[in-house]
């Protein structure tokens, strides 16, 4: 199987990183493991690092923040074209519902891969609705974007 994971911990780019090696043991259960990183330009790394044998990690290198979302799904799309995706041996695997979740949904709908969305806090309790505008705007689209995840990984 192949994955395509989308997140935000940038710590993947440090060597023996416990992050980076989390990787590495999922990598072992799969066919390829492609990690697309929200980042900025500052952080100037390459387009695609190779973690081990079947991993790679690809920064977005995004001019800022308001750019990870299409640089994403951008690095996505040409990850989908390379590696030949296919609907019955790929899925594709976002850190939250919130951006990460949007650039999943993007994809999935464009390529009609599955969509596995992972759920790490209580986004639809009151106190985080109302603790930021940035939280208040992330609940709707939390709704929105696990109506169309085909599976949801919950922690707790």
């Amino acid at each position: 199987m192949k994955v395509i994971s989308i997140g935000t911990d940038r710590k993947i780019f440090e060597e023996g990183s416990a992050v980076r090696g989390r990787m590495v043991e999922y990598g072992r259960l799969f066919e390829k493991l492609d990690i697309i990183i929200f980042s900025n330009r500052i952080m100037n790394h390459e387009s695609r690092i190779k973690i081990s044998e079947n991993v790679w990690a690809y920064p977005t290198n995004s001019r800022n923040k308001f750019w990870y979302v299409i640089d994403a799904i951008r690095v996505g799309k040409k990850i989908i074209h390379n590696s030949k995706f296919l609907i019955h041996n790929s899925v594709l695997s976002t850190q939250d519902p919130f951006e990460t979740g949007i650039v999943g949904l993007f994809l999935k709908l464009f390529y009609r891969l599955p969509l596995q969305v992972q759920v790490h806090t209580d986004f639809a309790n009151k106190y985080f609705i109302t603790h930021s505008l940035l939280n208040f705007i992330r609940f709707p689209l939390g709704l929105f974007v696990l109506s169309f995840a085909d599976s949801v990984r919950c922690f707790s």
